[in-house]
């Protein structure tokens, strides 16, 4: 981001229960200083009854707009939908000095998209694929900020705090 000071921005995920209802849960929080690529690291436990699972990026202030780069999400337990719980561990870049990118994806294998075993890795190179905006906001491949590769992703145009890049990682279940 360009703004003078740092600002907050926050890794959410949203799951919904077998029995349709939504939970939201912060996974990270950052403050992140002006024109600095920032990671935002956090774990989270899946809930063994989930069905469908959501992880998306936010930022406090409205106005801010941001970019994504190098996103990595990994399960490091057993498989959510048998029973057992998972933890995923999910490594964002994010540039608080240009504009944001944002990346959805599934378990197909591309160009950009990687999976590994039990891991999602995106570097918005070729596009963004399966993310989508979250609300209303505008996603764009940025080829002015980046920390690896010639992309990442934009983000601005947003309309409330919760508004930004999402991707669907049921895959990781």
């Amino acid at each position: 981001h360009e703004s003078e000071v740092s600002e907050a921005l926050m890794w959410s995920i949203k799951f919904v229960g077998s029995d349709g209802i939504d939970a939201f849960h912060n996974i990270a929080s950052v403050d992140v200083p002006p024109n600095q690529w920032t990671i935002i690291k956090g774990t989270m436990e899946i809930p063994q009854d989930t069905i469908s699972i959501t992880t998306y990026l936010e930022a406090l202030t409205v106005e801010l707009d941001f970019c994504v780069d190098d996103v990595k999400i990994t399960q490091v337990g057993g498989s959510g939908s048998s029973g057992n719980n998972n933890n995923n561990n999910n490594n964002n870049d994010n540039n608080a000095n240009n504009n944001e990118n944002e990346a959805e994806n599934d378990n197909s294998v591309d160009n950009n998209i990687i999976i590994d075993q039990n891991e999602y890795k995106y570097s918005f190179e070729e596009d963004f694929e399966k993310w989508l905006a979250r609300g209303e906001v505008r996603l764009m491949r940025n080829d002015q900020y980046f920390t690896e590769g010639q992309y990442s992703l934009f983000v601005d145009d947003r309309a409330i705090h919760w508004h930004g890049p999402s991707v669907n990682i049921d895959f990781i279940q």
